[in-house]
């Protein structure tokens, strides 16, 4: 819904209330009786070129960003000999233009010699999902190449766990995109706000092709 400023005014009447999206301005003095005239423009700081449907992913726009995410991590699988042997039983859950879910089932090829997710694959699966959160971003086929990796280890997981992959690319440019992710834990009974976070780490690319 398009913000509104709404002026309203009478001999007796001045005053400003906002609420989110809109804007009222009236004022009362002295009388009860509420004015009879008023006048409503668009905001001046509000494009009202844009409407409401403009913000708004449409539902053939969300299953196309899915459907792209998922062919897009099907050639990953296919063209990375690392991906597919770490990843082969990755699944993608939703699929944004802000967000991308992946569920992993953990098995004993993920596994540090503790018996704890390995490091290494943590690692792995941040560098993973920040491309694929830019193949999301617009359904682009190229993400780039890495220029850096962090990653922050806080707990573990072991076989038998399920994890949840968090990816975000908040901020794509023209030379560079930043990418987020969360590695959660799935416990089941416990709302996802309670799932432990196992790793966290950001990733950004050098995505400028030409």
């Amino acid at each position: 819904m398009d913000c509104l400023s709404c002026s309203i005014s009478d001999e007796s009447w001045q005053i400003t209330t906002t609420f989110p999206c809109i804007q009222v301005t009236s004022i009362p003095s002295t009388t009860d009786t509420i004015p009879s005239r008023a006048h409503i423009k668009p905001a001046a700081n509000v494009d009202t070129s844009k409407s409401s449907a403009d913000f708004i992913m449409s539902t053939e726009e969300a299953d196309a960003t899915l459907q792209h995410t998922r062919d897009h991590v099907s050639q990953l699988l296919t063209n990375s000999p690392l991906y597919s042997h770490l990843l082969s039983n990755v699944v993608v859950k939703s699929a944004s233009s802000s967000s991308v879910i992946c569920h992993l089932a953990l098995e004993p090829l993920h596994l540090n010699s503790k018996g704890g997710l390995h490091g290494a694959v943590s690692a792995c699966i941040v560098d993973f999902i920040g491309g694929v959160a830019i193949a999301a971003y617009d359904q682009r086929s190229q993400t780039g190449v890495s220029t850096d990796i962090h990653i922050t280890y806080l707990s573990s997981a072991k076989t038998g766990d399920t994890i949840e992959i968090e990816g975000k690319a908040p901020k794509v440019g023209g030379s560079l995109a930043f990418t987020e992710c969360v590695i959660r834990k799935f416990v089941d009974g416990k709302a996802r706000e309670e799932w432990p976070i196992v790793s966290k780490g950001t990733h950004t690319k050098f995505v400028r092709t030409k």
